[in-house]
């Protein structure tokens, strides 16, 4: 298969990936969205915000790494090991801590659903933009870095991405489950 069409497997993968949790949001009043189950639990609008800076991050990342492509190195084997095995420990039932940089303390306080909702769709075309933007000759390259998994490339990173999402869409099932 063409790596360019692999790419954008990976990126319509993603992408219905966040069908399904917009999905889930759908009909939700706003203060359900905001209602956290407990004292040290997201709330749903957390969830997607976390998601959100997550996701931000990582396109900030790879904007970076392709303003010097002379120095981004080829991704190796290892990589990719490292990868799966994220993407194994995403589809585990095990709940892991957020790295600070994408924890509660990073999300925004009192910003509306709408707004959330928004600055979401906006980030998505932005990536679809860039990713569709890059060379094939990139496509092999280590343009992203997960904090935990290490480097990786652009179609392992938007299987993170979906991972992640998934990972979170059951963190929302049992969110709304609960209220």
């Amino acid at each position: 298969m063409e790596v360019q069409s692999k790419i954008s497997n990976h990126i319509q993968a993603w992408q219905t990936a966040w069908q399904e949790t917009w999905n889930l949001t759908e009909g939700l009043s706003e203060e359900t969205l905001l209602q956290k189950p407990g004292r040290d639990k997201w709330s749903v609008q957390e969830v997607i915000q976390h998601l959100y800076i997550s996701e931000s991050i990582s396109l900030d990342y790879i904007k970076y790494k392709l303003k010097d492509v002379h120095k981004v190195k080829k991704s190796s084997l290892m990589n990719s090991l490292r990868s799966f095995a994220l993407s194994v420990a995403l589809k585990s039932p095990f709940k892991f801590k957020a790295p600070s940089v994408v924890s509660s303390k990073a999300m925004p306080s009192g910003e509306d659903w709408a707004t959330t909702r928004q600055k979401m769709d906006h980030l998505h075309q932005q990536f679809v933009d860039v990713a569709s933007a890059i060379p094939p000759e990139l496509l092999s390259k280590e343009l992203f870095r997960h904090p935990l998994a290490g480097r990786m490339t652009l179609g392992e990173m938007f299987s993170f991405l979906k991972d992640h999402n998934m990972h979170h869409q059951v963190q929302i099932r049992r969110t709304l489950t609960s209220l």
